[in-house]
């Protein structure tokens, strides 16, 4: 339970003040004295490589106090390990505020999985967290090749396909996303099959992966290559790229359907659906200026240019959203992890003023960066002033 005490002088005062001014907020100024932090706090990491970003929520900004028991990104902090000290056990020491309450922390390192801890009690003094690094996730994927392409050798076409999952992959390691694949969670099956070379609508991919046919792993990520699929765009047409059955009314978050022609960037967004990612085109040029995002990030459908980047609030929905693969069909997290639902996002004034705070108290914002992706740069730990005369007077 939040402590009170040092904030009901500070009611008192608020609406004494407000009554006094016959309800004219801005006409209300008055000097409130904040409490002096201090470095007492302490989050222990361990297991992180090279650099670490973090992103930690905790209870005693006025934020909260203004706006309830949401969760707030309160404070964003990215530093390379070997400039920070270490203890005897080789953890990373990041020093905080002098922090009380229950509150979480979020934190990404080189080829580990986004790592989630909840209910952080910071109201030990001078507290100290320890906060370790979990392995990547090791994603099972299944590569169906139904297309045959006589100008290439069956082990061509399979190496192909294992080439351009590869270049994916290394788009997921450089955004510090966790996910990977090793060579024995990976499966590809040459399996030319003419009644699936050109799938036409969502019904195709229901039909493609009934388990009867044998060609559908319930374990894994199935990712079919053939011909050509139809295009989210437009039913009526074809297209030799690619197609995530999260589309569908009925979604398969474990299928998705790419065209042989497909590119690594395509492979990495299709897989960005099937973790519960959606498109960013709406929040780009020219349909919202300034832009949250541009043509780069991977979940774009119009790419100009090879996609590349993820924000951090994009990673962290690809490993806790309850409707990612990763927690809905594989519980990758634990059977035990229900998920985040986080809040789909619209992009309006709310979520582009305050880039660090969700307004529903589930996820960071969609756009939420701990590191510059190209022209775009980190996410700061404090929102700007809002049009909120309540923050004003508080301010």
């Amino acid at each position: 339970m939040r402590d009170c005490r040092r904030h009901s002088h500070h009611y008192i005062l608020l609406v004494a003040c407000i009554f006094a001014a016959g309800f004219s907020a801005p006409a209300c100024k008055m000097k409130i004295d904040e409490p002096t932090f201090q470095l007492n706090d302490r989050v222990l990491f361990s297991r992180g490589i090279g650099e670490i970003g973090a992103f930690l929520d905790g209870e005693i900004d006025r934020k909260r106090f203004l706006w309830g028991n949401d969760l707030v990104n309160d404070e964003i902090h990215t530093f390379k390990i070997a400039e920070v000290p270490t203890n005897g056990a080789g953890a990373a020491i990041l020093r905080i505020g002098d922090w009380t309450g229950k509150g979480e922390i979020a934190a990404f390192t080189w080829n580990k999985r986004p790592t989630l801890l909840e209910q952080v009690d910071w109201s030990p003094a001078q507290a100290q967290i320890p906060f370790e690094f979990k392995p990547p996730y090791f994603l099972p994927i299944h590569i169906w090749l139904l297309y045959d392409d006589p100008s290439k050798s069956p082990q061509d076409q399979e190496e192909q396909a294992d080439r351009r999952l590869g270049n994916a992959y290394i788009i997921w390691y450089l955004q510090l996303t966790g996910l990977e694949y090793r060579w024995n969670t990976r499966t590809i099956t040459y399996k030319p099959t003419p009644a699936f070379t050109t799938i036409d609508n969502c019904d195709d991919i229901v039909d493609l992966a009934d388990p009867k046919r044998g060609l559908y792993d319930t374990a894994a990520l199935n990712v079919y290559v053939v011909e050509r699929v139809f295009s989210e765009f437009a039913d009526t047409s074809l297209t030799t790229n690619g197609y995530s059955a999260a589309h569908c009314a009925s979604p398969n978050a474990q299928v998705l359907v790419l065209g042989k022609n497909a590119t690594p960037d395509l492979w990495a967004h299709e897989f960005g659906h099937a973790f519960a990612l959606g498109h960013i085109d709406h929040l780009s040029e020219p349909d919202l200026s300034p832009p949250l995002f541009d043509h780069e990030n991977v979940m774009h459908s119009a790419p100009a240019t090879v996609r590349k980047h993820f924000t951090e609030g994009q990673s962290f929905r690809q490993a806790f959203h309850s409707s990612s693969v990763i927690n809905s069909a594989l519980k990758m997290n634990g059977a035990g992890f229900a998920g985040r639902n986080c809040p789909a996002f619209t992009g309006n004034a709310v979520e582009k003023t305050w880039p660090n705070y969700d307004l529903w108290g589930k996820c960071p914002l969609l756009q939420l960066r701990l590191w510059a992706d190209g022209a775009f740069l980190p996410s700061k730990s404090s929102p700007p002033a809002s049009n909120s005369w309540l923050e004003k007077i508080w301010r």
